[in-house]
């Protein structure tokens, strides 16, 4: 057992040694070609079928501008296995997918409209968190709320008389849960699970410090 743990070590290490000789004398190569779009769209075609071939799946880290031009040429190409392509973006804008400026815009106009690559593999930004979305996360919102206290409790006050539905004074579970869906829902967020707001509701009627609202 030492002598085969002894023939594994040097052969690890030899293997390390080589690869850190092959990285030495390795040589950047700039290829010169008449036609870069083709060149490209064959090069990530062949990438993709090995990639495939070889582990199932291929996955692209795009950019913009001519790219997406050269990209849409494969729209063309039959044998092409799109369902197996993850795309994503390693430059984008932080704008809505509709505006002239996002590159998956760009993409989905171009090429990702003209082929079969499931919606759940392709990887865009969250046009939500963008300004000007028109369903904007609000965090820069959020953010004037809790740093005005007065604000906070004229918009505290606001909502809790319009949740109290009995004009009790106070709110009852349903209440609570139909003011917390409400507050989710304008900002974009998950709604809590039921159990986790009655849980809450528990303990801040018997003044428990410990109480908060994980979702």
């Amino acid at each position: 057992r030492a002598k085969a743990e002894a023939d594994a070590k040097r052969e690890a290490e030899a293997a390390r040694a080589k690869a850190e000789a092959d990285a030495r004398t390795a040589r950047t190569v700039v290829e010169v070609c008449s036609d870069p779009g083709n060149r490209i769209t064959a090069l990530v075609a062949e990438a993709a079928q090995a990639c495939i071939s070889n582990h199932g799946a291929f996955s692209i880290g795009v950019a913009g501008g001519s790219l997406v031009e050269m990209l849409s040429r494969m729209s063309r190409m039959p044998s092409m296995q799109w369902d197996k392509w993850h795309v994503a973006w390693v430059d984008e804008r932080c704008v809505p997918h509709n505006h002239l400026d996002s590159n998956y815009g760009g993409a989905k106009k171009e090429w990702l409209s003209k082929v079969a690559i499931p919606e759940s593999q392709i990887h865009a930004i969250n046009e939500r968190l963008c300004p000007g979305s028109g369903t904007g996360h609000r965090i820069e919102w959020a953010r004037q709320i809790m740093s005005s206290e007065e604000e906070r409790h004229a918009l505290c006050n606001k909502e809790f008389a319009a949740a109290d539905d009995d004009g009790s004074g106070t709110l009852d579970l349903n209440e609570v849960t139909g003011l917390i869906t409400k507050m989710c829902t304008d900002m974009h967020i998950r709604v809590p699970p039921a159990d986790r707001v009655a849980m809450l509701v528990k303990k801040v009627k018997h003044n428990d410090s410990s109480a908060n609202l994980s979702l």
